[in-house]
């Protein structure tokens, strides 16, 4: 009796610890949402108000891999596209509206600066937009 109390009590240890370690944890406070310009667009004096205008925005970070969107707005030519995205440690994969996956390691973010490099070592600079 005290076998099979033992084996149940560790069986439903075992799927309880499963359960848990397959959810995802979410930062409440992931820094990465909200909406972003570039950095040299808007340090430009002579950027136009619609480059201005334009951003990528990061959707709620959210467990459903699916749900976590990024909408790129072209405010010059009123174009939208929308992807999506994941980010795991540094790394930032994005998948745009033609199933093209591009990924980019994440150097700093902060609540207001996001500076990201690509596989060429290219750098992108980025200003939350408030």
């Amino acid at each position: 009796m005290n076998k099979k109390l033992i084996m149940l009590l560790f069986s439903g240890i075992m799927c309880g610890s499963m359960l848990t370690s397959c959810q995802e944890k979410i930062e409440e406070n992931d820094l990465i949402t909200g909406r972003w310009n570039k950095e040299e667009i808007m340090a430009d004096p002579e950027a136009t108000d619609c480059q201005k205008a334009s951003y990528i925005e990061f959707a709620d970070y959210v467990s459903d891999a699916k749900a976590r969107t990024l909408t790129t707005f072209d405010s010059c030519t009123s174009s939208v596209s929308v992807g999506t995205y994941t980010v795991t440690g540094d790394t930032l994969i994005v998948v745009d509206e033609h199933v093209v996956t591009k990924r980019y390691i994440i150097q700093s973010i902060d609540q207001n600066k996001m500076i990201y490099k690509d596989k060429d070592n290219r750098t992108f600079t980025y200003r939350r937009i408030k």
